[in-house]
């Protein structure tokens, strides 16, 4: 909620800065006006719990499912990595679907492969005509050397043998991918 207009910068337009803000930038709103908005594909999010019914992707939830550790609340980390893959105006792909697992505090890298594991079942069940996940998406900001990477960088190897790229800053920062 902005100030009265008055007590505003001169100059100061909050419906242009919310407009901008909406961009996600790197030329994405340019590959829209192509097409390029990820119809017929399905982005799998491993986060924290979901506010289920927010507007940017309510229409693009296909799956959600939670592992119940007592943290019920919706997370605004989750909702922002939903918004951002498949929002509906500020998302990266807002024509894609979205799979979600919402496991709000994994004590070993072992959990999050089990999580990763899941969706790759989850992707073998989706009928012939359901957008294929073609990739899962983890916020995870530990190392190689935590409990249960071994566990881990082997489920990542078994999601990409069923095409399902797995984004998640580890990787990207440890081995360059």
């Amino acid at each position: 909620k902005w100030p009265s207009v008055d007590k505003l910068p001169a100059g100061f337009d909050p419906a242009k800065i919310l407009e901008l803000n909406k961009d996600p930038g790197l030329g994405v709103r340019k590959l829209h006006t192509q097409g390029i908005t990820g119809k017929g594909v399905g982005i799998a999010i491993i986060d924290h719990t979901l506010l289920v019914d927010h507007q940017e992707y309510v229409d693009r939830l296909k799956f959600y499912e939670e592992v119940d550790k007592g943290y019920g609340s919706a997370s605004t980390h989750g909702t922002a990595v939903a918004s951002i893959a498949v929002g509906k105006t500020v998302g990266v792909a807002p024509d894609a679907v979205l799979y979600y697992l919402a496991d709000n505090h994994p004590d070993t890298y072992s959990e999050f492969a089990e999580n990763i594991r899941w969706m790759v079942e989850v992707n073998k069940k989706l009928g012939k005509d359901e957008p294929r996940i073609r990739v899962i998406v983890l916020s995870v900001g530990w190392d190689e050397h935590a409990i249960g990477f071994e566990d881990f960088y082997k489920a990542i190897n078994e999601a990409r043998a069923s095409d399902i790229f797995v984004e998640t800053p580890v990787l990207s920062q440890t081995y360059g991918w």
